[in-house]
């Protein structure tokens, strides 16, 4: 049920009620204010999003191995392959023999990638600013902890928790129920 909203014009109780009816629109509508900027701002760079995500976890010390960077970004490793291979021809990462088993090449980010990435980073975080600005700074602070969360939830492996139970229901059964009146 709903929690009434006590006060505000009719234009806020319209806005916010929409926004709790329609979590994908809402996401989907501050999404592509991000995307559009954050595609600009990506321009130029091999692979664009998905290097700049390559990049990201090279940084962090994340990326590990081809496969395994193919399966947390959710590329399939052909792909993967070529992205590494534009990434790498433009000095920005190195394959390096995985010492506990040689037959694994580790991502590995160069001092280049790195000051790419720290360029892209801080125009990434201005692009940020523009898209939640409008909130004050607390509120930017408990937005990011929340959505966090909500990223952590949605990317786990684990298939006995799954974060959308509902989702794979509505897969098997697609056909919402009739009501009769």
């Amino acid at each position: 049920m709903a929690e009434p909203i006590a006060t505000g014009s009719v234009d806020q109780v319209d806005s916010q009620a929409g926004a709790r009816e329609d979590l994908g629109l809402t996401l989907g509508l501050v999404y592509r204010s991000y995307s559009r900027a954050a595609t600009a701002v990506l321009e130029g760079l091999p692979g664009g999003t998905r290097g700049y995500h390559v990049l990201s976890d090279a940084v962090h010390g994340r990326a590990g191995s081809q496969a395994q960077l193919a399966q947390r970004l959710g590329v399939n490793r052909t792909i993967m392959t070529h992205l590494i291979d534009h990434l790498e021809s433009a000095g920005l990462v190195e394959r390096k023999a995985d010492p506990s088993d040689r037959r694994n090449r580790t991502i590995v980010i160069t001092a280049q990638g790195r000051e790419l990435w720290e360029n892209v980073q801080e125009r990434l975080r201005a692009v940020e600013g523009e898209v939640v600005g409008v909130l004050d700074a607390g509120e930017q602070a408990t937005f990011f902890r929340m959505l966090e969360r909500l990223a952590e939830r949605a990317n786990r492996t684990d298939t006995t928790d799954d974060a959308c139970v509902v989702g794979q229901d509505i897969e098997r059964n697609p056909s919402p129920p009739v009501r009769e009146e």
